[in-house]
């Protein structure tokens, strides 16, 4: 039997879980500038507990079609960092290419401006760059430890039931 058929479906379903983390990043980065107007403890579980929303049907999926809990938290992990890469490159885009009012000395129609380039290379540096390094290991370690959990009682659900969850 050739193994070449399985490993094109299995990076395809990878690039699936890197493209929802990569949409999500961006989804999220407009997610919160609409929920800063709102105030509360609510809002906080509110802007974290989003993240779930890709992470919970990538690790069910992945723990379905694997049945390995390994594989959930690669996938978890995977989805996350993309998001996270994807949020922080939106930011960048966003100054630079779309504009922001309260930052136009960002935005390319000010490259003639004696200071641009100095604080384009600032932005995707320190901002863009150093945003991505921070939240990597909350990525890493958080979509670990859901991954794990979420695929772990997946798992041993469908196991008590002799049946997949589907």
């Amino acid at each position: 039997m050739d193994p070449r058929p399985h490993r094109v479906v299995e990076r395809r379903r990878w690039l699936y879980y890197l493209l929802v983390g990569l949409c999500f990043g961006v989804v999220d980065f407009y997610f919160h500038t609409f929920i800063q107007r709102w105030t509360g403890l609510g809002v906080f579980f509110l802007g974290l507990g989003v993240w779930l929303v890709p992470l919970l049907p990538v690790v069910l999926n992945e723990s379905a079609v694997t049945r390995r809990t390994s594989r959930a938290v690669a996938a978890g992990i995977a989805v996350w960092l993309a998001a996270i890469v994807a949020y922080y490159a939106y930011l960048g885009f966003n100054l630079v290419v779309i504009g922001r009012a309260s930052r136009p000395e960002m935005h390319f129609t000010s490259h003639t401006d004696p200071y641009y380039w100095s604080n384009v290379s600032y932005l995707f540096g320190d901002e863009v760059l150093g945003g991505i390094l921070e939240w990597s290991p909350v990525a890493v370690v958080g979509g670990a430890a859901i991954g794990w959990l979420v695929s772990t009682m997946y798992l041993r659900t469908t196991r008590a039931h002799g049946e997949a969850l589907s």
